[in-house]
């Protein structure tokens, strides 16, 4: 006779806490909901009704920890319209009405912040050096020009992140996630497929790892000793020139050492010849599972286990994602586009985990409508998700 799977049994749908010092965090089970560009802030960056809307939804929806993605931390860092902006204090009040809805609906929220770094809006945009980059995307043959950040444009960002920081914390958020991945600012800083520099900031991981770290220290300096600060890391930029494993590896552990209390396992730039979000999952799923293994072990051996590892790409099943938790692969579960086509997915898994799968299809016509100011929904569903 067949064994039926209960909810009761799985860890997936037990509660977690995330730890920060004095801080306690408790998820009301290990699923996360992995920062997505909604593109629906307005023209400012200024959260709107229907934005905080689907924030919401995902709290009734159960989800365990919502991230909020991926706020620009400076005019000059946007990448996208419909942006969420945290470069002013104006957005704070905003952001308050937002963390207060999914708070009063039982959800925890965190926002993430970025600089897009060479992938920004502006012109000329800002990069780790102005070198040449060879693209192995063949749907993006050519890397964006930018200018090479000086001493004063790093002081600069620096300081945009640490009051971007303040300003979370401000608005009420249970953590600040930075944005380390997916060709981002700090993604090409840590990368040397985007920076060659010649200075103390390129060449070797540590050497790349200097100025990112004097980021995270500077906003823990504002936020505080116990407010969980979170980190998405690239496992591998999967591009010949780029992070790899074993280097990411080694980022991890420093970010851990350095007080990120959450380390989101992802993958892929713009250049890369695997995108971070893969067009068709192939039937495979937790694309970056050989990275976060390699952080978890490599935490557990610098003493840094209680650092949470979140494994994000591609995971469509309960019965998958239990497996990678049970394997050793992650604490936590992250998914994106799921949630786009179904808000709700965490209560249809938690009442049949033995036989329920995202509908999502991975086929990324949802980044359609938000490239067209329309914001983000599954089109092969429709517009009217909730």
């Amino acid at each position: 006779m067949a064994t039926t799977i209960s909810p009761a049994d799985m860890s997936l749908f037990q509660p977690f806490v995330l730890r920060s010092g004095t801080t306690e965090v408790t998820m009301r089970n290990r699923i996360m909901r992995s920062a997505t560009w909604e593109g629906l802030a307005d023209a400012t960056g200024h959260v709107t009704d229907v934005l905080i809307e689907k924030m919401v939804e995902l709290a009734k929806g159960n989800v365990g920890l919502i991230i909020a993605s991926y706020a620009y931390v400076s005019q000059d860092g946007q990448t996208g319209v419909g942006q969420i902006g945290v470069y002013d204090d104006s957005h704070i009040a905003g952001l308050r009405r937002m963390t207060d809805a999914v708070h009063a609906s039982g959800g925890h929220i965190a926002l993430q912040i970025n600089h897009g770094g060479r992938v920004s809006m502006s012109s000329p945009s800002i990069g780790p050096c102005d070198c040449e980059i060879k693209s192995e995307n063949p749907d993006k043959p050519v890397a964006p020009n930018c200018i090479a950040a000086d001493t004063a444009t790093m002081a600069r960002i620096l300081n945009n992140f640490v009051n971007a920081a303040r300003r979370v914390k401000a608005a009420g958020f249970d953590a600040v996630m930075l944005h380390m991945a997916h060709g981002f600012l700090l993604s090409q800083w840590l990368s040397p497929l985007f920076n060659q520099r010649t200075d103390e900031h390129g060449g070797s991981i540590e050497n790349r790892l200097k100025w990112v770290l004097e980021i995270v220290a500077a906003v823990r300096a504002e936020v505080g000793p116990n407010y969980p600060i979170l980190a998405k890391l690239n496992t591998a930029d999967f591009h010949s020139q780029g992070l790899t494993v074993e280097e990411s590896t080694v980022v991890a552990v420093a970010l851990a050492k350095a007080g990120v209390c959450l380390l989101e396992a992802s993958g892929g730039t713009s250049m890369s010849s695997f995108a971070s979000c893969r067009t068709v999952a192939q039937g495979k799923e937790g694309h970056h599972a050989t990275g976060s293994t390699s952080w978890k072990q490599a935490l557990s051996h610098a003493g840094l286990s209680s650092t949470a590892v979140a494994l994000v790409g591609g995971i469509r099943s309960p019965k998958s994602a239990q497996e990678f938790i049970s394997g050793g692969s992650c604490d936590i579960i992250s998914l994106a586009r799921p949630f786009i086509r179904e808000p709700t997915l965490v209560l249809r898994w938690q009442s049949d985990p033995e036989n329920a799968r995202s509908a999502c299809v991975s086929c990324n016509k949802c980044f359609g409508p938000i490239r067209s100011s329309t914001g983000f929904y599954c089109p092969l569903k429709g517009k009217n998700l909730f």
